[in-house]
Formats: structure tokens, sequence, C-alpha cells
């Protein structure tokens, strides 16, 4: 079987550290490392809810497909950890963990959301 490219369904998700701007791509290949380094997507939106600095680190390098040392992931923590506006990084993380949720397809937006920005939880069938 020829290799093929990664496919993405769904613009990139911006997320910006330290003034460094990363690219999180909804590729298989991000989901497959998100699930594997977390045991799942569940664990991984929960931590990175948590506020919990390693795991948002980890999803960033992940989605925007980056191969970090051990001193450049956690300079990466580091950034996160001194950012003032830690909810200005985890947004943009937690969204792009539902994109991945919702199989790399753009989330759909209700009505109630598009007033708020907030984004609309898959289908239970998708989860």
């Amino acid at each position: 079987m020829a290799k093929k490219a990664s496919v993405v369904l769904c613009e990139t998700v911006a997320v910006e550290v330290g003034g460094e701007k990363y690219e999180l791509r909804a590729t298989l290949q991000a989901m497959r490392t998100v699930s594997q380094v977390f045991g799942g997507l569940r664990p991984a939106i929960e931590r990175v809810t948590n506020l919990d600095l390693d795991a948002t680190a980890g999803v960033i390098i992940a989605g925007a497909g980056l191969r970090l040392d051990r001193k450049e992931s956690d300079a990466l923590v580091e950034q996160i950890w001194q950012s003032d506006k830690k909810g200005d990084i985890n947004a943009p993380v937690l969204d792009y963990l539902s994109i991945l949720l919702n199989g790399g397809k753009p989330l759909e937006k209700d009505a109630d959301s598009k007033a708020t920005g907030a984004v609309a939880a898959p289908a239970e069938g998708n989860a």
C-alpha cells in the first residue's frame, strides 16, 4: 500500500504560547499520539481542563507535529506556566481535542454557542 499524506478535514487551530504561534492540525496521527500518550482523548481533555501544564504542552506538541527533546518540551511547559493568559492557551487546545473527538471534522455551532463562542459537543455516536 502506498503511503498517503495525513488527511486534514478541518482548518488548523491556532494557539500562541510565549509569543510563538502553533498550528494544531487534526490528523489521524495526532489523534493516535494523543491517545497513546494520555490513554485516550477523554483523559487528555480532563487533564487539559484541570490546567495540567504537561498535558497542554503534550497536546500542542502532538497537534503541531513537533519532535521536541526533553529540554525543548520542558521549555514549552515553562512558557505555559509563566503565561498570564492560560485560558487563551487552554481554550484552543480544548477546541482542538473536541475536533479530534469529532473525527477531525469541524464542530457545528449551535444557536446558543454562536453568541458565546462556545463549541457544541459532538454527537454521542461520535464519542
